[in-house]
């Protein structure tokens, strides 16, 4: 037992937490005595968090000349009466406490008293929301999800490097501090421990940080974890800022934990949580159909070709078609939307910043050998350039060479630079792309980044940068900038706009056994002797109309031939190697003959074996007009007139099977009457013989049909062949075309521009009903397969002038239609009246097409005509035009040729419209 005098009394006052004060063990002179916690039985010091217990005395590890002492612990707070005799006591201080014990053999000899303190400390990590998403950095982030940043790749020290890029010298400063590091503080109750060291950990994910010790990132201030740092007092604590920065991207949340130890040991488990942010793709989607497919998914655009070697950031493009469709032509489907997905869903509600840009035109920079000039990509000039498109009124920059008169760079919501919300927990997000060109060839792309200060400091200069999105401070050795880091990731594909060329095909109503195409000709130019020859001539017979009330059988108007006057217009129009056919009735060799190209006709027609039993028909000429028939054989041989009149020949007719009216009437009434045979023209009777029944006439007139070689194809022509070179041809200039000939089914014929009842023979009337709107939303073009024939009207209700200047036949269609607007000089051929809606056509003559030597298919010449739609010229190269042309290399319009392909400047001129082809 210890002796009360030998008993020391230790009284404590404990301080308010969570202040502690370090007390120095004491002692008294104990006997001597081979224990190993002789003469300090209260053990070492003790540090514990708030709320913990901790066992206090010597640990004397089971040393036999430890055992039978006796321990008396001093009352004080934190220890119950039941611990106060323990040789190793548990006790619960809520404060720094000094615990006493007196050791005593069992003897009762007194070895000693001594004390241990036991401090109660608080220690706490608090994160702070980094500047670049809150604005400050005393933004507490919530504790129970963490703090949230970006991987840092911008440049907020503006240097030659990119943050965190692996050539940026480490520690060389970032002027205001670098915004995407999160603020860390170690905070350590009370004030006043001894120890003032802390190391900061990372339990977790440690190597998707970098740690400094001040958010300037200046030399020698970056921490390495688990290292001794000092804390400062800071009033009722002892604290310290540190400065995380996210140099990997997360795969989960939280997925690096933050915490620091005290004495070497976590004495209060406090930890907290960092979840690093980063884009790993941004991707384009249509909205509403507007993709090639008529879905949502957006396919490769087939003119964004990669170089030779390709970078391996090289940016794939898509496509996209926002014009309208038949269902609505009026409502563009101008709306895209732009996906961004990070690696890891935010731990909370984020914003971050999108901007577009005005993506280089990839089509490769080629000068004109003559001019100088890039119609299609001027822009690309070395050392950029600034100016209009050739031919148009609109304008590019060095950066910007997209053809839409607004925002070239595009916008979402109004805005070029915009807001991007992603919610909890959620790792995608969606923002409209609505602001931008209708114009084929027009191209974006969009970037990414939490930073709205980096994203508004981004630029695309097209002659510099080509395809890349740069910082102007960042440079690679030499002068060519370094783009963003991560451009896969952080940055879109290109998204180029396409338009539909809606072709709508058509066909005047097909050659049949009711709808011949022929003219009726009666010819009366003979020789004497044993032939009669059948003479044509293309400026005479074919141009002859006969007045369908005298002569209801006689020659129709035949539109198609042509004068020979003035050059070149020459030749026998649509019945060029077409065929001459004698009527039924009518014998002799050599009865048909085939028409050739730009000359007369001769059918030789011999005797005797010519019409014999033919079909006539007389008139008296008192009462006038009273008509007899019967049949009739042309004797042998025609005599020659002596008086004038006819074509200096009489001619004498043996007559069979009269029929005369009234009774009593003989063959001498009919004298200077008229005389036909077989629906041929009138001619005159100039003497008869009623005895031998025959007739003398001053002249003969022979029936024939005059056909054209169509053929016979039922109700319908076919429709034009696959237009393959059509298709190919404009996807150069971001066109695809979309077949509508099916649509027409219902839709009314077209007239035949001849033979038809009603003789309208220059009409092709053509059905639009089912397409009624053309303009800036919606493009289409007609194309009419006709025979031949000039065209005024069409039934998209306005007017259509025919214009005259140009062989109907010569070129395979009509339908030019130059725009002002796009610098041609040409006059405008057939049009609409009403131009701001377009309507113009491509009348395809097939006759032309089967004929010309110098066109290699109809599919080909459907294409070149279409050029003409959208305002192209023939054209030659001539250096006093304002838009001279190359020289030798027209392409696909040039006159008469076979080209495939369309040059620069006709490429520039479509894609500079605005409106459908036709229109302006």
């Amino acid at each position: 037992m210890i002796k009360p005098s030998l008993l020391l009394l230790t009284f404590v006052f404990p301080l308010p937490s969570p202040f502690v004060f370090h007390s120095l063990n004491t002692f008294s002179a104990p006997p001597t005595l081979d224990c190993p916690c002789s003469p300090d039985f209260a053990g070492p010091d003790q540090y514990i968090c708030l709320g913990n217990d901790v066992v206090i005395g010597c640990n004397d590890g089971g040393s036999p000349e430890c055992a039978g002492l006796c321990y008396e612990w001093a009352p004080a707070p934190g220890m119950p009466v039941s611990e106060r005799m323990k040789k190793n006591p548990k006790v619960q201080p809520q404060s720094e406490t000094v615990y006493s014990v007196s050791v005593s053999t069992v003897n009762g000899d007194h070895l000693g008293t001594s004390s241990v303190t036991v401090f109660v400390v608080r220690m706490e990590i608090v994160l702070y929301k980094p500047k670049v998403i809150a604005g400050n950095v005393t933004t507490l982030a919530d504790p129970s999800r963490g703090a949230q940043t970006f991987l840092n790749i911008d440049n907020d020290d503006n240097d030659l490097y990119y943050d965190n890029h692996p050539d940026e010298p480490i520690g060389h400063g970032v002027q205001g501090g670098d915004d995407e590091l999160v603020r860390v503080e170690l905070k350590l109750q009370p004030d006043n421990l001894p120890d003032r060291f802390v190391k900061m950990i990372a339990p977790n994910g440690g190597n998707f940080i970098r740690v400094w010790q001040d958010e300037m990132k200046t030399a020698a201030s970056e921490y390495i974890l688990n290292t001794d740092i000092e804390l400062q007092d800071r009033g009722n604590y002892l604290g310290i800022d540190l400065w995380v920065e996210g140099i990997l991207p997360h795969q989960n949340q939280r997925q690096t934990s933050l915490s620091f130890t005290y004495q070497g040991t976590n004495i209060c488990p406090t930890n907290a949580y960092l979840t690093v942010l980063s884009v790993v793709q941004v991707s384009w989607e249509g909205v509403n159909g507007n993709a090639a497919n008529s879905t949502d998914v957006l396919d490769a655009d087939p003119n964004f070709t990669p170089p030779v070697p390709n970078p391996p950031t090289w940016p794939h493009a898509v496509r996209i078609f926002p014009d309208a469709r038949i269902t609505n032509p009026n409502q563009p489907q101008n709306t895209a939307r732009l996906n961004t997905r990070l690696a890891v869903a935010p731990v909370e509600a984020l914003t971050m910043y999108v901007r577009s840009f005005d993506a280089d035109d990839p089509v490769p920079f080629t000068l004109d050998p003559i001019t100088g000039a890039d119609f299609v990509d001027p822009n690309d000039a070395p050392g950029g350039v600034a100016g209009a498109y050739s031919g148009s009124t609109l304008t590019f920059t060095e950066e910007n060479d997209n053809r839409t008169a607004g925002n070239k760079a595009g916008a979402f919501g109004g805005q070029n630079v915009a807001p991007i919300q992603f919610q909890a927990n959620v790792a995608t997000a969606s923002i409209l792309f609505d602001g931008f060109s209708m114009h084929p060839g027009d191209s974006y792309r969009a970037v990414v980044n939490g930073d709205v200060d980096f994203v508004n400091a981004l630029e695309n200069r097209d002659a510099r940068d080509q395809h890349k999105i740069v910082h102007p401070g960042v440079l690679l050795p030499g002068p060519s900038p370094l783009e963003i880091q991560a451009p896969e990731k952080n940055a879109s594909p290109v998204l180029t706009v396409w338009r539909r060329l809606h072709v709508e095909r058509e066909s005047m109503e097909g050659i049949s056994v009711d709808h011949y195409n022929f003219i009726k000709r009666s010819f009366n130019d003979f020789s004497p002797n044993n032939s009669i020859n059948i003479l044509m001539t293309p400026d005479k017979d074919l141009r002859v109309t006969y007045d369908p009330n005298e002569d209801p059988d006689g020659g129709y108007l035949d539109p198609s031939a042509i004068p020979t006057t003035p050059t070149p217009c020459s030749g026998l129009g649509r019945f060029e190697n077409g065929i001459v056919e004698l009527l039924n009735g009518v014998g002799g060799l050599n009865s048909t003959q085939r028409i050739v190209t730009n000359t007369d006709v001769s059918i030789e027609l011999m005797l005797p074996l010519l019409l014999t039993g033919a079909q006539v028909s007389f008139n008296r000429p008192n009462p006038s007009g009273t008509t007899f028939s019967g049949t009739a054989t042309l004797l042998q041989s025609p005599t020659k007139m002596v008086a004038p009149g006819g074509n200096g020949f009489l001619y004498t007719w043996q007559l069979q099977n009269l029929q005369l009216d009234p009774p009593g009437t003989t063959l001498n009434d009919f004298i200077t009457g008229r005389f036909k045979v077989n629906g041929a023209g009138f001619v005159q009777i100039t003497n008869a013989n009623v005895g031998n029944t025959t007739l003398e006439t001053s002249g003969f007139q022979i029936r024939v049909d005059v056909k054209d070689d169509d053929a016979l194809v039922g109700s319908l022509l076919p429709n034009l062949p696959p237009l393959q070179s059509l298709i190919t041809i404009y996807r150069s200039v971001y066109l695809e075309t979309i077949d509508l000939g099916g649509l027409m089914v219902n839709s009314p014929i077209f007239d035949p521009n001849i033979g038809d009842e009603m003789a309208d023979f220059s009409q092709v009337a053509a059905s639009n009903e089912t397409i009624a709107t053309e303009g800036g939303a919606f493009w289409c073009v007609h194309v009419i397969s006709a025979f031949q024939g000039h065209t005024v009207k069409d039934f998209d209700g306005q007017n259509q002038t025919p214009g005259l200047s140009i062989c109907p036949i010569g070129p395979s269609s009509i339908g030019y239609e130059y725009g002002p607007l796009l610098g041609e000089t040409e006059p405008a051929i057939l049009h609409d009246s009403n131009i701001s809606n377009g309507g113009d056509h491509s009348f395809i003559y097939r006759e032309v097409i089967r004929e010309a030597s110098t066109v290699v298919n109809e599919a080909l010449t459907v294409t070149h005509e279409i050029g003409h739609q959208f305002g192209l010229s023939h054209g030659d190269y001539n250096p006093a035009a304002p838009i001279p042309e190359w020289p030798n290399t027209m392409g696909l319009m040039s006159a008469g040729g076979t080209a495939q392909n369309l040059i620069p400047r006709h490429k520039n001129l479509i894609r500079s419209r605005t409106q459908s082809p036709g229109g302006h």
